[in-house]
């Protein structure tokens, strides 16, 4: 815990003790709120002998900085605090009796780089997916899967950032950063062969259509290579401060004053991985409306973004850009029809991502329940709030398992049946969908529940080594459908109110 807010709540004299209390005991709690909350007189108290409240401020174990209450009600108080916060962030308390309180949860305190780290001493099995680096001035992302979610690495280092290394199976060590919000690597990487343990790729739910037989499949704005591409054009070649500094020397106060060049955009990517889509609105960088094909269907209507594309496409690393998906869409277009420009989709995919728990020892990682949470994350993603996932008295989310040919990785798969009452009769789309841009030249599309159908439909998905997805999704809405309790609803319908979903619940869901 590193905020508590307990902001206009009634808090009598034994529960701020006990708030005092737990100030000394948290070794990672940085801010506490008490706006609006009044005190005793014995909290009021400018004297650190007789006020608990500065007395705990002023102990070595107590992590607290920043104290928030009002100051026009206590001015005493407060002047008092802001010298005792402002002492303390000085002398950069860091001592033993202090790391001695945070080894007594669990987890060892140190400072480095100017982060609060926790050390978690436990080596955990794990298996290195992808590695991204979306700037070559920020830090390398990896991702470690566990049987139950992936974790995102930032900042790894050596064998770990190397494309070598995904799919390898590795005990890790990990400490966790409160500073930077994600987690950092520590320790050193022990490759173990021997161990073929499946580990959980993606999370995917699978929106039925019993009525007509058919599965609901979406189209990705972006792929992984594409989605990088992305975030360095908009970051190192797009922005207009590069203009104004090459016209004027020095006016420019952004850190980074150079355009990328082609090799540092295309650095780790490959033209292969791009989407057909994708790579014909990088063969046509000038032309706005096919820009727009890559950009995910936010055309660029005004004038100033004609200028922009025009100036920009001049450059010589928009040249090579340009050339390189010329020659790619070529090779494309020899080896198949241009009627399957376009076609890849994809299941939905919600985030499969972890909640760090560092007060416990058995458990390093916290998931949610991946049925339940996946389809929660699917609807907040596809979905307007109104709508929700109403399970059957007694009943459950079918879900199943997809092995790849290796059997080193598995989807997780969830079905949520659609019944026609969900359906708009006029886009033949379920209800509530969220009309996303790139929905407009590449819209959402209800496949046959067949192999033959979603093989055609699926092949990102045997690329990326799951074949047998589409007999399993066959599968998986055949033989599960009829024991299987998850329908999409309307909130506040008779259907949503009788049934027992974590989703509208979630308190009896943890």
């Amino acid at each position: 815990l590193t905020h508590l807010s307990l902001a206009s709540t009634r808090l009598c004299k034994r529960q701020l003790e006990l708030l005092v209390n737990g100030m000394q005991r948290s070794p990672i709690l940085g801010t506490l709120n008490l706006t609006n909350v009044s005190f005793p007189d014995e909290f009021c108290s400018p004297d650190e002998g007789h006020n608990p409240l500065l007395r705990a401020l002023c102990d070595p174990c107590c992590s607290v900085m920043r104290l928030e209450f009002n100051m026009v009600n206590y001015p005493d108080l407060w002047c008092k605090m802001w010298v005792l916060t402002r002492s303390r962030s000085k002398k950069q308390v860091d001592s033993p009796a202090r790391q001695q309180k945070a080894r007594q949860i669990g987890s060892a305190k140190q400072k480095n780089m100017g982060g609060t780290y926790l050390n978690l001493q436990r080596e955990h099995l794990v298996r290195i997916g992808l590695s991204t680096k979306d700037n070559p001035d920020e830090p390398t992302r990896v991702f470690l899967h566990t049987p139950n979610g992936s974790i995102r690495i930032v900042d790894a280092g050596g064998d770990f950032a190397s494309k070598a290394a995904e799919g390898t199976a590795s005990y890790v060590k990990l400490r966790y950063c409160k500073k930077l919000t994600s987690l950092a690597l520590s320790g050193q990487r022990f490759p173990k062969e021997a161990l073929q343990r499946s580990m959980l790729r993606k999370t995917c739910v699978v929106y039925y259509r019993p009525a007509v037989d058919c599965v609901l499949l979406l189209p990705p704005k972006h792929s992984p290579a594409g989605y990088t591409l992305e975030r360095r054009l908009w970051t190192g070649l797009l922005p207009d401060f590069y203009d104004t500094e090459e016209r004027f020397p020095g006016t420019c106060k952004k850190s980074r004053k150079v355009r990328f060049s082609f090799d540092q955009l295309m650095d780790g990517l490959d033209p292969q991985d791009f989407m057909d889509h994708e790579a014909l609105g990088l063969a046509s960088f000038d032309d706005p409306e096919k820009f727009a094909l890559f950009t995910g269907g936010q055309e660029k209507h005004r004038p100033v973004d004609h200028a922009l594309l025009a100036r920009v496409s001049r450059l010589s690393q928009v040249v090579e850009l340009k050339r390189t998906f010329q020659k790619e869409m070529e090779s494309r277009h020899k080896h198949r029809t241009s009627g399957s420009l376009g076609a890849d989709l994809r299941l939905s995919e919600p985030p499969c991502h972890c909640t760090v728990v560092p007060g416990q020892l058995n458990e390093l990682w916290w998931f949610d329940s991946l049925t339940a949470g996946a389809v929660e994350k699917s609807l907040q993603t596809l979905f307007v709030p109104a709508m929700t996932v109403s399970l059957a008295s007694g009943t459950g989310t079918a879900s199943d398992v997809c092995n790849d040919e290796r059997g080193i990785w598995h989807l997780h798969l969830a079905l949520v049946s659609i019944s026609e009452d969900c359906i708009d009769d006029q886009l033949d789309l379920p209800v509530g969908l969220i009309p996303y841009p790139h929905y407009t030249s590449r819209p959402p599309a209800w496949v046959k529940a067949t192999t033959s159908s979603l093989g055609a439909s699926l092949l990102s998905y045997s690329k990326e080594g799951f074949p047998d997805l589409p007999a399993q999704l066959v599968t998986l809405v055949h033989s599960k459908f009829a024991s299987a309790g998850a329908w999409l609803a309307r909130r506040g319908t008779r259907a949503a109110r009788d049934s027992n979903s974590p989703l509208d619940h979630p308190d009896a869901a943890q």
